[in-house]
Protein backbone atom coordinates (compact mmCIF):
# COMPACT_ATOMS: atom_id res chain seq x y z
CA UNK A 1 0.00 0.00 0.00
CA UNK A 2 1.48 3.38 -0.93
CA UNK A 3 1.48 6.51 1.24
CA UNK A 4 -1.63 7.95 -0.38
CA UNK A 5 -3.63 4.81 0.42
CA UNK A 6 -2.24 4.58 3.97
CA UNK A 7 -3.16 8.17 4.77
CA UNK A 8 -6.59 7.94 3.15
CA UNK A 9 -7.30 4.69 5.02
CA UNK A 10 -6.02 6.21 8.26
CA UNK A 11 -8.30 9.21 7.64
CA UNK A 12 -11.22 6.78 7.10
CA UNK A 13 -11.73 7.97 3.55
CA UNK A 14 -11.87 11.66 4.45
CA UNK A 15 -9.83 13.32 1.71
CA UNK A 16 -9.47 16.63 3.59
CA UNK A 17 -8.08 14.84 6.60
CA UNK A 18 -5.73 12.76 4.42
CA UNK A 19 -4.53 15.93 2.63
CA UNK A 20 -3.92 17.61 5.99
CA UNK A 21 -1.94 14.60 7.23
CA UNK A 22 0.08 14.55 4.01
CA UNK A 23 0.99 18.23 4.48
CA UNK A 24 1.95 17.63 8.12
CA UNK A 25 4.14 14.63 7.37
CA UNK A 26 5.68 16.41 4.38
CA UNK A 27 6.60 19.35 6.61
CA UNK A 28 8.15 16.97 9.13
CA UNK A 29 10.05 15.13 6.40
CA UNK A 30 11.39 18.34 4.89
CA UNK A 31 12.06 20.48 7.97
CA UNK A 32 12.43 18.47 11.19
CA UNK A 33 15.93 18.85 12.61
CA UNK A 34 15.93 15.25 13.90
CA UNK A 35 16.90 12.73 11.19
CA UNK A 36 14.80 10.01 12.88
CA UNK A 37 11.70 12.20 12.64
CA UNK A 38 12.44 12.99 8.99
CA UNK A 39 12.82 9.27 8.22
CA UNK A 40 9.61 8.34 10.05
CA UNK A 41 7.70 11.02 8.15
CA UNK A 42 9.19 9.85 4.84
CA UNK A 43 8.22 6.26 5.69
CA UNK A 44 4.63 7.33 6.36
CA UNK A 45 4.48 9.27 3.08
CA UNK A 46 5.70 6.26 1.09
CA UNK A 47 3.48 3.77 2.91
CA UNK A 48 6.32 1.97 4.71
CA UNK A 49 5.00 3.07 8.12
CA UNK A 50 1.58 3.53 9.64
CA UNK A 51 0.92 7.11 10.85
CA UNK A 52 -0.27 5.94 14.26
CA UNK A 53 2.82 3.79 14.80
CA UNK A 54 5.11 6.61 13.65
CA UNK A 55 3.51 9.10 16.04
CA UNK A 56 3.94 6.69 18.96
CA UNK A 57 7.71 6.39 18.58
CA UNK A 58 9.96 8.04 21.17
CA UNK A 59 11.66 10.18 18.50
CA UNK A 60 8.38 11.60 17.22
CA UNK A 61 7.01 12.10 20.73
CA UNK A 62 10.14 13.97 21.84
CA UNK A 63 9.85 16.20 18.78
CA UNK A 64 6.10 16.85 18.73
CA UNK A 65 5.15 17.00 22.44
CA UNK A 66 7.02 20.18 23.41
CA UNK A 67 5.83 21.97 20.29
CA UNK A 68 2.25 20.94 20.98
CA UNK A 69 2.49 22.17 24.58
CA UNK A 70 3.98 25.48 23.40
CA UNK A 71 1.19 25.90 20.83
CA UNK A 72 -1.55 25.09 23.30
CA UNK A 73 -0.15 27.47 25.89
CA UNK A 74 -0.31 30.29 23.33
CA UNK A 75 -4.07 29.93 22.82
CA UNK A 76 -6.08 32.88 24.14
CA UNK A 77 -8.35 30.76 26.35
CA UNK A 78 -9.92 33.81 27.98
CA UNK A 79 -10.97 35.39 24.66
CA UNK A 80 -13.84 33.42 23.10
CA UNK A 81 -14.04 35.71 20.04
CA UNK A 82 -10.35 35.19 19.29
CA UNK A 83 -10.73 31.42 19.78
CA UNK A 84 -13.64 31.36 17.31
CA UNK A 85 -11.59 33.39 14.82
CA UNK A 86 -8.65 31.00 15.15
CA UNK A 87 -10.95 27.99 14.81
CA UNK A 88 -12.47 29.41 11.63
CA UNK A 89 -9.04 30.16 10.16
CA UNK A 90 -7.94 26.61 10.96
CA UNK A 91 -11.10 25.18 9.38
CA UNK A 92 -10.48 27.13 6.17
CA UNK A 93 -6.85 25.99 6.04
CA UNK A 94 -7.88 22.40 6.77
CA UNK A 95 -10.44 22.48 3.96
CA UNK A 96 -7.98 24.13 1.61
CA UNK A 97 -9.91 27.33 1.04
CA UNK A 98 -7.97 29.72 3.21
Amino acid sequence: MDGEDVLLTFARGNENRARHLRRCFTTLRDHAPDPQVRKLAADVLTGRADPRQAMRTPAMNEFVAPRLRRGLSALPLDDQDKLRELAERGRRQYLGDG
